[in-house]
C-alpha cells in the first residue's frame, strides 16, 4: 500500500472513529435582555426552550449579569420559551419559530410575583435578527411543499429575489443536468451545497459542481446564504444548507407524486422563431416524480430514525433536434435517492447523527439538452457508485459550551460511453497501417457554424472522484458573547482515463446544409486528441481554520472573525500507451500544485436601531477565497486531455481526415507533454464582498430590506505564452483587415502570428494586476406573514458588472477586452394564500433578464458575436484558425424571461391522514423567450438552439399521516 493510500486509509478510519468534524449552520438562537418592570435588568434568570424538534426535548441557560441571554444549537421548528426566577411570576412565550441559521431575539419583562404564576404570551415571531450581519433565505418545508417548482435545490433558490440559475426552468425542465446559482455578480465556481452544515461538494474540477441530485422530500428546511458569511464559510457565494428531517417522538410520513407527458404542454412555437430557423420547439416526453418519507422513534427520546426515497425523471424532446428518420431527439433521464438518517441521545448532553445517502443516476443522451448535440453525438451517462455518509457528534458540556465534531465520506464513480448506434472502430492506428478490412468506425462531426455534434462526441471513459473530510468546533457562549473557533479539512482526488475516441480525432466542418448528408457540408479542420490518457488529480489538504465571534454591547452587535486557510495538491505519475497521434508517455508525479496560504479578515456590525428588535442596520465585509479542488492541479498535469486544432483538406473525398490531408501541429509541444506551467509566485485568486443593508419590520409580520452590495474579484490569474512575447507583438503578430462579415461597409483587423512563432507554446500562467471583475448592485425586498396563513415575499434586485481581462497572451483576445454591463433588474414574487373551503393558492413569478443558458452560469449575460477566421478567408493564416470577436460588450442580449407558475391545492383529511391533491401550471402566458442561439458568425447567426419550454399542466398528489 502507497503512503497515500495508507494516509487516506488511516484518515478514514480517524474519521469514523473519532467522527471529527461539524460546522453546524443548521444552529439558530434565541437571545435576549430580560428586565423588571421598573427597567433593571435581571440576572439569573433561568431560560428554557423546547420544541418537539429537539430530541433532548429543551435547552436551558441562565441570563448573565448585564441581563442578557443566549440559547444556541437550536434546531428549525416552533419553540415554547420560558424565564422563570425566585420571587417573579414565570414567563411563558409560546409559539416562536425558529428558522435555521437566524437569531430570534425575545427581550422580556418580568414582574414581581410567585414563580407558580405564569404569564403566557402568545404573539408573532420576529422577523429582524439584529445581531448578524449574514443575509440569508429560508424556505420552510410548508413553502417547499407549496409552491410550483421542479423539486431541485436550484428551481427553488430560483424563486429568491437575488438568486438566478444558469438555466430558466419549467417544472424541473433543467433538474436532470443539474446548473449552478449565482448572486450579485458572483459566477458558478463561487457555489457551495451543504448537508446540516457539511460540505457536499465534490473532487471534480474547482469543487463546485452540484455532482449530487438531492431527495427534496429529505429535507425540513433550504437555506441559501448569499452575503455577509461568517469565517466559518470559505466562499462568498451562494452557500445553500439543507435541513434535513431527523424523525420524532411520533411516527410520521408523507408522500408526494407528480406526473405529466406531452399531451398536457402547450407548444409556444412563434412565426418570428419559424423565421428565424426554429422549427420544432422542445416539449416535455414525460415527467415523474414519486417520493415517500417516513420517520418516528426507536427509542422514545433517545433514538429517531428517518428514511427517505425519491424515483424521478423529466424527459424532454429536444428542439430542433432530430434522429435520421426525423423524430425528435429526447433528452431520457433516470434519478433516484435512498436516505436514512438516525438520531442518537447518549447522555441528555451529547446528540450524535448518522446518515447514509444513495444517488444512481443514469442519463441515455448527456449533452442533448443543450441543442449542440444530435442524439448521436450525446453520450450515455452513468453513474454507476455515489453515495454520501455522514456522522456527526454534538455536546454540550454546559450552558455555556458547545462542542461539534463530525466527518463525511463523498465517493463518485461514473462511466461514459457511446449511443449503441454508433459503430465502434477496428483499426486504432494510422490510417495507412490499417490492416485490410478495419476503419475507424463511426467518427464525430462538427459543425463550426452551429456548433452541433454529431456522432461520438463523448469519448468512452471512466471517472473515479473521491472526497473524504473531517471538521470541528467549539464554542463559548454567554449572554453577551457567541465566541465560535474551529478547523475543516478535506482531501481527495480525480483518477480518469479514456482509451479514445473513433479516430482519435473530431472532424470540423462549414457550410450551410444538414449533417447527415455527406457532401454538403466542406471539411475545414479536425481536433485531434491526445488519447489515450490517464490520469489523477489529488486534492491532498484542503484546511480553513477560523475563529469568530458575536459581542453584544448594549444594541450594537459586533461580528469580527478571522479564517486561515491551507490548499495543497498533486499530481500522480502515470504511465500511459500509445495512440494513433501520440507515442507512449510516462509522466511523473508533481507536488504542490499549487501550495497556497491565505488569510481570509471578515467583519460585520448590527445595529437595533430602536432597542426593540424591529429595525436593524448592518454592514459587513470579508475576503473570500476561490474555491479550489482539482481543478489548479489538473490544469498543469501533463496527462490530462488535451486537443489539438489543425488544418484539413480531403484530397480524396472519402470523408476520413488522414495523416497526409492534416496540416502541422498548431501546438508543437502537443502529445508530449503539456508545456504550461505555473508562476512560483502564482496567488489564490479572492473576492471581497461589501454589504450595507437596513432591515424594518413595518408591521406585526411584515418586513423590508434596503441593502447594497459590492462584490470584487481580485488576483485573476491569466496565461502568457512566454515563446510569444507579450508587447508591441510588431515582431511576432501580422495586422491583417478584412471586411466585416456582417456587410455593414467597415472592417474588422486580425492578428496572423508569423511563422517563425506559430505552434510555439510554453505558457506560464500568472496572477494578474490589471484583469478585474467588479459587481454594484442594490435590492429591494419584503417578506410577508400574514394572520391567515398566507406568505409572500418577493422584491427586486439591480446592479452592473464590469470585467477587465485585457491581460491576453493573443492581441486577437484584446477586443471587447473591458466589459461594461448596463445595470440590468430582475423581480421575483412568490407567495401561498388560503382559501375558503380548504384550498390553497401559491404562485411565483419571475421577471428575468435574457441570458445565454449555461450550466455554469459563469457568463456576463450578453451575446458574445465571434468569428472563426481561417484559412478560406486569410490564406496567408499561420494558424489552423483565429477567432475574433465582432460585436462590443453590454450590448447584445437576449429576450427578457417574464414567467408566471401557479398551483392549486386541497386539504381532505381522513383520521390522521391529511391528502392534498394539487394542479400545477408552468409558464401560464406560454411565453417563449429564446435561451440560447448560434453566436458564431455564419449563415445561422442568431437561429435559437433552446427556448424556455411552453405551458404545462402537472398533476399531484401529497399525503401526511
Amino acid at each position: 500500500m502507497s503512503s497515500r493510500q495508507l494516509l487516506r486509509t488511516s484518515l478514514t478510519a480517524t474519521i469514523w472513529m473519532l467522527a471529527a468534524s461539524g460546522s453546524a449552520l443548521a444552529q439558530s438562537a434565541i437571545s435576549g435582555v430580560i428586565k423588571d418592570a421598573s427597567g433593571a435588568v435581571l440576572p439569573g434568570v433561568t431560560v428554557t426552550a423546547s420544541s418537539p424538534a429537539l430530541i433532548e426535548r429543551s435547552k436551558t441557560t441562565v441570563s448573565d449579569g448585564s441581563g442578557q441571554y443566549r440559547i444556541v444549537d437550536l434546531r428549525p421548528g416552533i419553540y415554547e420559551v420560558t424565564f422563570e426566577l425566585t420571587g417573579f411570576q414565570t414567563v411563558k412565550r409560546e409559539g416562536v419559530a425558529i428558522e435555521a441559521n437566524f437569531t430570534a431575539t425575545l427581550n422580556t419583562e418580568m414582574k414581581v410575583g410567585a414563580v407558580e404564576e405564569t404569564i403566557t404570551v402568545s404573539g408573532d415571531s420576529p422577523l429582524v435578527d439584529t445581531q448578524t450581519t449574514t443575509k440569508r433565505e429560508v424556505l420552510s418545508r410548508d413553502l417547499l411543499d407549496a409552491l410550483p417548482t421542479g423539486r431541485s435545490f436550484q428551481g427553488i433558490g430560483a424563486t429568491l429575489p437575488a438568486l438566478s440559475m444558469g438555466r430558466f426552468d419549467v417544472a424541473g425542465s433543467n433538474a436532470m443536468q443539474q446548473g449552478v446559482l449565482v448572486v450579485y455578480g458572483g459566477t458558478g465556481t463561487d457555489l457551495a451545497i451543504e448537508v446540516d452544515g457539511l460540505n457536499v461538494m465534490g473532487t471534480l474540477d474547482k469543487g463546485w459542481y452540484p455532482l449530487v441530485y438531492h431527495n427534496d422530500g429529505e429535507f425540513q428546511e433550504m437555506v441559501y446564504q448569499v452575503a455577509g458569511g461568517p469565517a466559518e464559510s470559505q466562499t462568498g457565494g451562494v452557500r445553500i444548507n439543507m435541513i434535513p428531517k431527523t424523525g420524532g417522538n411520533q411516527f410520521k410520513g408523507d408522500a408526494a407524486v407528480l406526473y405529466s407527458s406531452t399531451r398536457f404542454q402547450s407548444s409556444n412555437l412563434t412565426d418570428d422563431l419559424v423565421k428565424r430557423g426554429y422549427v420544432s420547439p422542445g416539449r416535455l416526453e414525460k415527467l415523474w416524480d414519486v417520493d415517500p418519507t417516513f420517520g418516528g422513534p426507536i427509542k422514545k427520546d433517545r433514538i429517531w430514525f428517518f428514511g427517505s426515497y425519491r424515483d424521478w425523471a423529466y424527459n424532454n424532446y429536444v428542439g430542433n433536434i432530430f434522429y435520421r428518420d426525423g423524430s425528435p431527439g429526447v433528452d431520457d433521464n433516470h434519478v433516484q435517492a435512498f436516505s436514512t438518517r438516525l438520531t442518537f441521545l447518549p447522555t441528555r448532553r451529547d446528540r450524535i447523527n448518522l446518515s447514509w445517502d444513495r444517488y444512481p443516476r443514469i442519463r441515455h443522451h448527456s449533452g442533448i439538452e443543450t441543442g449542440l448535440n444530435t442524439p448521436y453525438g450525446a453520450g450515455i451517462l452513468d453513474i454507476v457508485q455515489t453515495h454520501i455518509s455522514q456522522l456527526k457528534w454534538t455536546s454540550t458540556p454546559s450552558n455555556t459550551l458547545l462542542v461539534e465534531a463530525a466527518g463525511i465520506i463523498f465517493p463518485y464513480y461514473y462511466n461514459s460511453k457511446y449511443q449503441p448506434e454508433v459503430r465502434p472502430p477496428t483499426c486504432f492506428t494510422a490510417f495507412a497501417a490499417c490492416p485490410a478490412g478495419t476503419d475507424y468506425g463511426d467518427i464525430s462531426h462538427f459543425d463550426i457554424t452551429t456548433g452541433i455534434t454529431d456522432i461520438a462526441t463523448q469519448a468512452p471513459a471512466w471517472n473515479r472522484l473521491w472526497k473524504d473530510g473531517f471538521m470541528a468546533a467549539l464554542s463559548y457562549v454567554t449572554g453577551t458573547h457567541a465566541l465560535k473557533g474551529g478547523f475543516t479539512f478535506q482531501s481527495g482526488y480525480n483518477r480518469n482515463g479514456s482509451l479514445g475516441k473513433n479516430a482519435d480525432l473530431v472532424q470540423r466542418y462549414r457550410g450551410p446544409g444538414n449533417l447527415f448528408v455527406p457532401g454538403v457540408w466542406l471539411p475545414d479542420s479536425v481536433s485531434i486528441a491526445n488519447t489515450p490518457y490517464i490520469q489523477q488529480s489529488n486534492l491532498d489538504a484542503d484546511i480553513g481554520v477560523y475563529i469568530q465571534d458575536s459581542w453584544r454591547l448594549d444594541r450594537l452587535t459586533v461580528n469580527p472573525g478571522l479564517r486561515y486557510e491551507y490548499l495543497r495538491g498533486s499530481t500522480e505519475a502515470v504511465d500511459v500507451p500509445a495512440g494513433r497521434f501520440v507515442p507512449a508517455r510516462h509522466f511523473d508525479a508533481i507536488q504542490n500544485l499549487p501550495n497556497w496560504k491565505d488569510i481570509s479578515p471578515r467583519f460585520g456590525v448590527a445595529y437595533d436601531v430602536e432597542g426593540n428588535g424591529h429595525t436593524a442596520l448592518k454592514a459587513s465585509v470579508g475576503k473570500y477565497t476561490q474555491q479550489e479542488a482539482t481543478g489548479f492541479s489538473n490544469t498543469y498535469n501533463p496527462s490530462v486531455n488535451s486537443a489539438d486544432i489543425r488544418t484539413w483538406r480531403d484530397l480524396n473525398g472519402d470523408d476520413i481526415a488522414q495523416e497526409n490531408e492534416i496540416g502541422s501541429p498548431t501546438n508543437l509541444t502537443f502529445g508530449i507533454r503539456r508545456n504550461r506551467n505555473p508562476d512560483p509566485n502564482i496567488k489564490r485568486p479572492y473576492q471581497i464582498l461589501y454589504n450595507v443593508g437596513v432591515q424594518h419590520e413595518v408591521r406585526t409580520g411584515l418586513s423590508v430590506s434596503a441593502n447594497y452590495y459590492r462584490r470584487d474579484y481580485r488576483r485573476i490569474i491569466w496565461t502568457e505564452n512566454l515563446a510569444i512575447p507579450v508587447g508591441g507583438w510588431a515582431a511576432e503578430y501580422t495586422p491583417v483587415t478584412i471586411p466585416d462579415p456582417r456587410g455593414n461597409g467597415q472592417t474588422v483587423t486580425v492578428y496572423n502570428v508569423t511563422p517563425q512563432f506559430a505552434g510555439q507554446v510554453n505558457e506560464l500562467d500568472r496572477t494578474s494586476t490589471n484583469n478585474r471583475r467588479t459587481y454594484n448592485g442594490v435590492d429591494l425586498t419584503f417578506n410577508a406573514r400574514l394572520r391567515n396563513g398566507a406568505t409572500l415575499l418577493g422584491g427586486t434586485s439591480t446592479g452592473k458588472l464590469r470585467a477587465v481581462t485585457c491581460d491576453v497572451a493573443d492581441p486577437n483576445q484584446l477586443r471587447g477586452c473591458a466589459a461594461e454591463q448596463p445595470f440590468r433588474t430582475q423581480f421575483k414574487l412568490t407567495g401561498t394564500f388560503p382559501l375558503p373551503y380548504a384550498f390553497r393558492f401559491s404562485t411565483v413569478f419571475q421577471s428575468m433578464p435574457g441570458v445565454l443558458e449555461t450550466r455554469t452560469a459563469n457568463n456576463d449575460g450578453d451575446v458574445v458575436i465571434n468569428y472563426i477566421v481561417n484559412k478560406a478567408i486569410v490564406p496567408s493564416l499561420t494558424l489552423a484558425q483565429v477567432i475574433t470577436r465582432l460585436n462590443e460588450p453590454g450590448k447584445d442580449f437576449l429576450d427578457r424571461n417574464n414567467q408566471l407558475d401557479i398551483s392549486l391545492t386541497r386539504d381532505f383529511r381522513v383520521g390522521r391522514v391529511a391528502l392534498k391533491p394539487q394542479l400545477d401550471l408552468f409558464n401560464v402566458f406560454n411565453v417563449s423567450p429564446v435561451t440560447n442561439e448560434v453566436a458564431t458568425f455564419g449563415s445561422q447567426l442568431g437561429q435559437p438552439l433552446t427556448i424556455l419550454p411552453g405551458r404545462l399542466l402537472r398533476f399531484g398528489f401529497r399525503m401526511n399521516y
